[in-house]
């Protein structure tokens, strides 16, 4: 903050309490009211929020532009002159449009693009698989292990799960559910929620 601004006004109870709602409402998310990061949540949010209105206005303008563009164009296409031309045959009429340097521009072009699509789906694939893993490498980062004696020369790492009946009240790493239909035991590794 330089010299001679006013510091920002803190936020008010009923302020607090209605961001923490409409987080709670909108996406799920619970926020304690006392929270120390409760302020910049806040501006973080209410910035988001202007920026989202902004990028409206903008669109707006965009398509205006772009209506005025195509009305100018079709006005200058009307006045163009047109000249006609006639061929014996099709494939005279193809290389007289397409020409000898538009072959090899067209297969390069198909190859520049099949290539590329190529490699950002196989970028995509790996950032998936590296979600997942990164994913799983949390829960084994956050779960207590410990280790237990299986004989004087073996020792087992474990992991202790608790049973829980629901899915709602499992938490990953620490739970396990006992599933009647397949008569197995279900362990939740992480969740994640669609929007």
């Amino acid at each position: 903050m330089s010299f001679g601004e006013a510091a920002p006004a803190p936020l008010s109870e009923q302020e607090k309490r209605d961001f923490c709602a409409d987080m709670l409402k909108t996406y799920g998310i619970e926020i304690n009211t006392n929270n120390e990061l409760l302020p910049v949540l806040y501006l973080a949010y209410r910035t988001a929020l202007l920026t989202q209105s902004t990028n409206k206005k903008a669109q707006k303008d965009i398509e205006r532009i772009i209506a005025d563009f195509q009305t100018r164009a079709i006005d200058k296409l009307g006045k163009l002159e047109t000249k006609q031309v006639q061929f014996n045959d099709a494939k005279q009429a193809f290389w007289y449009s397409f020409g000898w340097p538009g072959l090899p521009i067209v297969i390069i072009s198909v190859v520049i693009c099949i290539g590329w699509l190529l490699y950002h789906f196989q970028q995509e694939t790996i950032k998936g698989r590296n979600e997942r893993i990164s994913e799983l490498s949390f829960l084994l980062d956050h779960t207590v292990i410990r280790p237990k004696q299986v004989n004087d020369s073996t020792t087992a790492h474990i992991i202790q799960l608790y049973p829980v009946r629901d899915y709602r009240k499992a938490r990953a790493g620490q739970h396990f559910i006992y599933n009647e239909a397949c008569k197995c035991i279900e362990i939740p590794l992480f969740f994640s929620k669609e929007r």
